[in-house]
């Protein structure tokens, strides 16, 4: 599991639910809903794991180009 930590949980909601339009499904968690939750089942192929970072980072840029920062 990884998590992109966010602003705040407004941000992190507009882009898992811009996501999830683009056919992905991520969720929010943390005290205000500030972290975007990435779990990558363990069969994945390497194909469907970048085309779904991709979509997060298009997301992201889109909605919040300065607003993530990496969470431990």
């Amino acid at each position: 599991m990884q998590g992109l930590a966010c602003h705040n949980g407004d941000i992190a909601r507009d882009i898992a639910a811009l996501c999830f339009q683009k056919g992905l499904i991520i969720e929010t968690a943390g005290a205000e809903d500030e972290v975007l939750k990435v779990f990558c089942p363990l069969t994945i192929t390497e194909a469907d794991l970048a085309h779904g970072l991709t979509i997060i980072e298009r997301s992201a840029a889109r909605i919040a180009p300065r607003g993530l920062q990496q969470a431990s």
